[in-house]
């Protein structure tokens, strides 16, 4: 059997069950029930959702290949600061049922950035184009995930 393959496959099942464990109340109650009152629902969402936001940025940032200008250093202040406005409105539950023209506009953003990737893909050899792509199409679906679930209780 190929070891690639057999790497994939665990590693998949580790990925399928962390995403499971942190998107279920499941995965609070198992938590909960080895160390009660240690961390609840939401908090185990926001830190997997953090997790991967961080990652994907980070990947990004490599895969794009950032110049010596300004825009490297800007890339990850950015995705963090827009990350952290999402955030503010995912602890204050300020989410459901109350969409603002800026949320409408940055969801354009995000089917703007995947006409570019397919249609004029020389705008990302431009450290400026690169930059704003790392931003809408990693900081964004990801801040707007946070927007996404609706908790339960076991």
């Amino acid at each position: 059997m190929d070891k690639n393959l057999i790497q994939r496959t665990l590693s998949g099942i580790v990925y399928v069950a962390v995403i499971i464990l942190c998107t279920t109340p499941l995965g609070a109650h198992l938590i909960n029930s080895i160390s009660p009152g240690l961390v609840k629902q939401e908090y185990l969402y926001y830190g997997l959702i953090t997790f991967l936001m961080s990652v994907g940025s980070w990947e990004c940032f490599k895969i794009m290949k950032f110049g010596k200008g300004y825009e490297r250093f800007v890339v990850f202040p950015l995705v963090i600061f827009i990350f952290f406005v999402f955030s503010k409105r995912y602890f204050h539950f300020d989410f459901f049922f109350d969409f603002r023209i800026s949320e409408i506009l940055a969801l354009v953003l995000i089917i703007i950035a995947v006409v570019t990737l397919f249609k004029y893909p020389n705008e990302l050899y431009f450290d400026s184009g690169k930059l704003i792509f790392t931003v809408i199409y990693v900081a964004l679906p990801f801040s707007f995930a946070l927007g996404l679930p609706k908790f339960l209780q076991l």
